[in-house]
């Protein structure tokens, strides 16, 4: 029916109910994610740069001191944003270790997504909506993005279940 059924609003939606029902209005500050959606897409920053640029203008995110290439990228496909409603993005797994519950949120893969048009107003138009998703499909190799090149498997090597190149994080 297009409602929303999480706990939390996403980011700059605040949860409204309808008799029963919840679904999500855009807050004062949705100016925050069109802008995100500008410099992705018509400016061409990377989430790195975007995040930079918002916490050096002093826009904090809800949760946290500032912002994350993580947090960018999850924002740039969020569903949400396009006015659709979106079921089975994450599952939540409950485990004893250590004598201690502990829940760990796993992504699911995109095409078990159940997607939906929703009733809440969306904050970005469809056609940026498609092309933030079509220029995340891109491959970003360093040398894309104009950064010389230190690892000479850069880009070549890839997961043979996503297809995806295998990155080094060294922390």
């Amino acid at each position: 029916r297009g409602l929303f059924i999480h706990k939390e609003a996403t980011f700059r939606y605040k949860k409204i109910v309808i008799r029963k029902d919840h679904t999500l209005e855009p807050d004062d500050n949705a100016d925050v994610v069109r802008m995100v959606f500008d410099l992705f897409v018509n400016e061409g920053l990377t989430y790195y740069q975007i995040a930079k640029k918002l916490d050096s203008i002093g826009i904090k995110p809800s949760k946290s001191k500032g912002w994350s290439k993580s947090t960018i990228r999850y924002m740039l496909k969020n569903p949400h944003y396009d006015g659709k409603v979106c079921f089975n993005m994450v599952k939540e797994i409950t485990t004893m270790e250590n004598g201690e519950k502990v829940t760990r949120r796993i992504n699911q893969p995109k095409d078990t997504w159940i997607v939906a048009d929703g009733i809440h107003p969306a904050i970005i138009d469809h056609e940026t909506f498609e092309k933030a998703q079509e220029l995340m499909k891109e491959d970003a190799t360093p040398a894309k993005l104009g950064y010389p090149l230190q690892n000479p498997f850069a880009g070549i090597i890839v997961c043979a279940v996503c297809g995806k190149a295998i990155a080094q994080h060294p922390y």
